[in-house]
């Protein structure tokens, strides 16, 4: 596999994803027109020739949680299943995610791994909740690059003479849409087209790069109990009164990295995951929320034995207390792997300022209001022990994001 390669330390590549915003629908038009710019520069962005860099897991949250993100709903997310992101889209306008990440393999000592993942999602909502109308429905778009900087090697001939050395990166550009529906029950449906390259930069001849595009699909089912109880049975909600208590179950299923042929496979890979989420909360105030999933089914296609076989799936974890302090763990069912992170965010906070100084005259204004009740800031980080015959020593995800 690829990403089992590795980089010299003092040969890494490091990005810096920037975004830009203007009064109105401006996300939305930005993101577009970025869109449109991978588009035209498809001959130079595309990544590894089976696809094996669009399987490492990114960011900190799916990290923590033992790589089980099939049936949850996160910005993140959206690489395992892109159905996540409209239902995303349902109560979120923007969200831009950078992590990354650095490793070494237990067997090539000399050599560390980074990896770079940045996301830049907006949405929109398309049809607004009425007195009149309870539907939904929202779209959502979303960019994401991920970059692997390999490092070094070194290019010997056929007598194993030296040739030279070269550098070898692999790079994905993703350009993702989604829609999503409520109607008591949520439903998000997501495509994504994954512009991959593999390449290497040797000193003595030109630079060697292999290109291929592929795609993927999912969808995400989510049902907040507390709606159907609200519509049949409004004495339920009454006995927690003033306390909002909600069990929430979701389901999702994926497919990704599709598009290859019998005689240039990829490496696809599906997944079939659920979740139940519980929570306890105040009608505008957040309290406590716990999460716990798992991934069904995880298969993956072998290209080299074109065959399919059960991937190693996990368990997850995640417990929040108001909204601002997440703490997860989970288990990793391969190489006996086990995971654990945090989360700290300002959103949980934030409201509670805000619901405590509304009244008050300094505490006034759209922008106020807009800043505390609705914008988010996170730094998460998480960390994987692995088994004792990994390929990979330890190593931890740091991931910044902010959303509203």
């Amino acid at each position: 596999m690829h990403y089992l390669l590795s980089q010299v330390k003092d040969h890494r590549k490091r990005t810096t994803a920037r975004f830009y915003f203007s009064p109105k629908y401006f996300i939305m038009y930005q993101t577009f027109l970025a869109g449109l710019f991978l588009l035209v520069n498809l001959s130079t962005s595309f990544a590894s020739p089976d696809g094996d860099l669009l399987l490492i897991s990114p960011g900190a949250r799916a990290t923590g949680m033992g790589e089980v993100q099939t049936a949850l709903v996160d910005p993140m997310a959206g690489h395992f299943n892109a159905g996540s992101m409209g239902v995303f889209s349902l109560d979120h306008g923007f969200s831009f995610s950078r992590s990354s990440v650095d490793w070494r393999h237990s067997y090539l000592n000399d050599h560390d791994f980074h990896l770079d993942h940045a996301q830049l999602f907006t949405g929109r909502r398309l049809i607004k909740k009425t007195e009149d109308n309870p539907f939904e429905l929202s779209g959502g778009l979303d960019l994401t690059r991920t970059f692997e900087d390999l490092g070094e090697f070194e290019q010997r001939g056929e007598f194993g003479e030296i040739l030279g050395t070269y550098d070898w990166w692999e790079r994905n550009y993703s350009a993702g849409l989604s829609l999503g529906f409520r109607r008591i029950i949520e439903i998000g449906i997501g495509y994504k087209l994954n512009y991959l390259t593999s390449e290497h930069e040797p000193e003595y001849k030109a630079n060697n790069s292999q290109n291929r595009i592929s795609y993927d699909w999912g969808v995400l089912f989510r049902l907040p109990l507390s709606k159907i109880f609200e519509q049949n049975n409004p004495i339920i909600p009454m006995f927690f009164d003033p306390f909002q208590f909600d069990i929430i179950p979701s389901y999702g299923y994926s497919r990704s990295n599709l598009g290859g042929t019998d005689k240039d496979p990829l490496v696809e890979i599906y997944r079939r995951g659920y979740a139940v989420e519980f929570r306890f909360d105040l009608p505008d105030i957040s309290l406590l929320s716990f999460i716990y999933a798992q991934d069904i089914d995880k298969n993956r296609y072998n290209p080299r034995h074109m065959a399919w076989g059960d991937e190693h799936s996990g368990i997850g974890r995640e417990i929040s207390f108001f909204d601002a302090f997440i703490f997860r763990w989970g288990e990793y069912h391969y190489y006996s792997e086990t995971t654990e992170g945090y989360t700290i965010q300002s959103r949980g906070l934030m409201k509670i300022i805000y619901e405590g100084s509304k009244r008050s005259e300094w505490a006034q204004g759209d922008l106020y209001k807009f800043v505390m009740n609705r914008m988010n800031f996170r730094y998460s980080h998480s960390s994987r022990e692995l088994g004792y015959d990994s390929p990979v020593v330890d190593f931890d995800w740091i991931e910044f994001g902010i959303s509203f």
